[in-house]
């Protein structure tokens, strides 16, 4: 048996504060200008898009200083949240700060379901949570900054406190380190 449905049913279904069902809406990517990401993002919010722009904590080094900083997980890309039949979606592309939605032909491709949602889930507003190396002793690890950038040597203990004590071949002998762990990388 088919049911009917009422003038009070289709408005029943339609009225909500989201002018798009969840159902139909979906994640696309946008192309930005380089290191335009969070203007794009603030242009795209203020015409009432949502965005999510992922972002890594990243160590920049800078006139002999050290320092963390957001960096963009994706570089150059944003995703923003559109509903195809009801948003004026061309209008992302005219946005301060993008340059085009990722497209084929006339129409954005979306992101696969579940692909945006499982990085918010493993973040903190924007910030991604990156999975720490997992070190071992006698592990051969190579430093990726300071004065001994590209040197590898031989992991000897991890601290309580993250700080990894190594062993560094050089010249005629070794030199015993301490560095933090977010400077190494698993060499080889």
């Amino acid at each position: 048996m088919t049911k009917r449905f009422t003038e009070a049913d289709v408005l029943a279904a339609t009225s909500s504060t989201d002018p798009a069902p969840i159902a139909s809406r979906r994640w696309y990517v946008g192309h930005t200008l380089p290191r335009r990401e969070l203007v794009a993002r603030t242009h795209l919010e203020r015409q009432g898009f949502e965005t999510f722009l992922p972002q890594l904590l990243a160590r920049r080094s800078h006139a002999r200083k050290i320092e963390t900083i957001r960096s963009p997980m994706f570089p150059r890309y944003i995703f923003v949240r559109l509903d195809l039949s009801r948003d004026r979606w061309r209008s992302v592309n005219g946005t301060m700060g993008m340059a085009y939605l990722v497209a084929t032909r006339d129409h954005p491709c979306p992101v696969p379901s579940g692909f945006v949602e499982d990085l918010q889930r493993s973040a903190d507003g924007d910030l991604v949570s990156s999975p720490a190396p997992v070190f071992m002793p006698g592990d051969s690890v190579g430093l990726r900054s300071g004065p001994f950038a590209g040197h590898i040597g031989k992991l000897l203990s991890v601290g309580p406190n993250g700080r990894i004590e190594m062993l560094l071949a050089m010249l005629n002998g070794s030199v015993r380190l301490t560095v933090a762990q977010d400077l190494l990388e698993i060499a080889g």
